[in-house]
């Protein structure tokens, strides 16, 4: 019998959480849960999780400013002494920090451009939030595995449920607060890393521009914002909700080129180019965006939906 597993977001404004199995290439959904949250702690988003089905196993992404992800180059070495090179840099940056660091590594895909060096991977979170996930899990009985990187965690369901081949290509998932980015060529990874900034750019943008309540704005985005380019707006508010996005559009395109110039910086591949962009995520969902950035990047920008390729039909339609 397949093994059950549980995928879980405590995000900032929504929490979720997917159950089901692999049978066969296919994951199976069987049980899903959906919460809002305004704001809080990470115990008390968890506490807004309602979940009806037990969930061992589970799988908790994470992201936000308290979780780092670095890359090092290092010369080939036993596993035993990368170990200790890894060990010494968490101990130097969590003695900076003053807290204590959970910490994991994974060596990338050997590189050409390397130059027969190796590129490791280091992931980095405050213990003090792991605690509190833990925490918060266990009192709505939720069994945790592991703890997962949601931008390695975006790869991995590219890798699942995307169209893979030998091109180089960008992967976002835009969310309220964060943006996570995976940047990979046929089936490796080359990068990985979360950045700030999300949907909620485009809610500063309209509450600054036309003075009203960041929930009037977070509405009238969803009614009327179009990133389009050249697109004529049907109404004044569309005209003025549209007109107020464009710099938060410009935002949210600088974050994607300097997640790709700090990649060529941190795994020192100056050549590398995209060939295609992929978003997903609620934020990516904003009318024109995808044509926005097509623009301004020069390449093919397209909506990535892992969901098409699952299988839904164990849950109750209902």
């Amino acid at each position: 019998m397949a093994r059950q597993a549980t995928g879980i977001e405590i995000g900032a404004r929504t929490v979720k959480a997917v159950r089901g199995a692999f049978k066969g290439e296919t994951f199976q959904v069987t049980d899903f849960a959906l919460g809002d949250v305004a704001g809080g702690g990470t115990i008390e988003r968890w506490a807004g999780l309602p979940l009806s089905f037990k969930a061992p196993h589970a799988r908790v992404a994470l992201s936000g400013k308290d979780v780092n992800v670095r890359y090092t180059r290092v010369p080939r070495v036993p596993d035993w002494q990368l170990r200790k090179l890894m060990r010494f840099e968490v101990e130097e940056i969590g003695g900076t920090s003053g807290e204590g660091v959970a910490s994991d590594f994974n060596l990338l895909p050997e590189l050409p451009e390397a130059g027969g060096e190796d590129i490791v991977l280091l992931a980095m979170a405050r213990e003090s939030l792991l605690e509190d996930h833990l925490e918060g899990a266990k009192a709505i009985g939720v069994t945790i595995d592991c703890f997962s990187p949601s931008a390695v965690a975006l790869y991995n369901a590219w890798l699942r449920f995307g169209v893979v081949q030998d091109d180089t290509v960008l992967l976002a998932d835009i969310g309220h607060d964060n943006l996570d980015v995976a940047i990979v060529r046929g089936p490796d990874l080359l990068f990985a890393r979360n950045l700030s900034g999300g949907g909620e750019l485009f809610d500063q943008a309209i509450a600054s521009q036309l003075q009203v309540a960041k929930e009037q704005a977070s509405e009238l985005k969803h009614e009327h914002a179009d990133l389009r380019p050249g697109v004529r707006a049907q109404t004044p508010n569309a005209e003025r909700v549209s007109r107020a996005i464009q710099g938060a559009g410009g935002q949210v395109l600088s974050l994607l080129q300097s997640a790709l110039l700090f990649c060529k910086t941190q795994i020192r591949v100056s050549g590398l180019k995209i060939d295609r962009v992929e978003l997903c995520g609620g934020g990516a969902g904003l009318p024109g965006l995808c044509e926005y950035l097509q623009r301004s990047l020069n390449v093919t920008v397209e909506l990535f939906d892992p969901f098409e390729a699952v299988d839904l039909s164990g849950l109750d339609p209902n």
